[in-house]
């Protein structure tokens, strides 16, 4: 049997992802604004580790930045339909002490919002090689997690909430139960708490 871990959110990482907004993502009608903030956020990042970017046009999104800052920015153009990179982007494990990145479904949220193109981006990133060479690729399309919809505490808890991962559109016909299991074979858990409010 693998040892699976799921890192608590603390745990050292070795870059930061985003997904940078664009005229055709939720920021439309306010970009310039958001993107400022964008831009002081990657800023205070690349102060303290690697960032990776998520963007439409990297020419567009690296001129805001100086060279050094820059030494610290990884760049990549590929399509979003948004900007929550928690939801749409890979989540980080260890199996058997190696890394790996497991590529769960997003769909907009409970088919909310458009994600056909958000989906696609992990499995876009494995297949531009941005992860080191020794990082395992699982793909786990069948199962629809966000994830901000889960926390670690790295040692065998997964906290979560039912209005997530039990909400129409998601992983339905699948009960609680089920769902409990899969996420504890998945993740390595000991066990998993549910928020039923919030």
């Amino acid at each position: 049997m693998k040892n699976i871990i799921l890192p608590a959110e603390w745990h050292r990482q070795s870059a930061v992802m985003i997904t940078w907004p664009h005229a055709n993502s939720d920021w439309a009608d306010i970009l310039d604004e958001v993107t400022d903030c964008y831009i002081s956020l990657s800023k205070e990042i690349t102060k303290r580790q690697k960032l990776i970017i998520v963007c439409e046009n990297k020419n567009e999104v690296l001129q805001h930045f100086s060279d050094d800052e820059k030494n610290n920015i990884t760049t990549k153009q590929i399509d979003s339909n948004d900007t929550w990179a928690r939801d749409h982007g890979p989540i980080s494990l260890f199996i058997d002490n190696q890394p790996a990145i497991f590529d769960f479904g997003f769909n907009g949220w409970g088919l909310k919002f458009a994600s056909n193109l958000d989906n696609q981006i992990t499995t876009e990133l494995f297949d531009k090689q941005l992860f080191n060479e020794n990082v395992l690729y699982r793909n786990k399309q069948n199962f629809i997690l966000e994830g901000g919809a889960i926390e670690s505490d790295g040692e065998g808890t997964l906290l979560t909430t039912s209005q997530c991962l039990l909400a129409p559109n998601r992983n339905q016909p699948m009960t609680q139960n089920e769902i409990e299991d899969y996420l504890i074979k998945t993740f390595g858990l000991k066990r998993v708490l549910w928020l039923n409010h919030g």
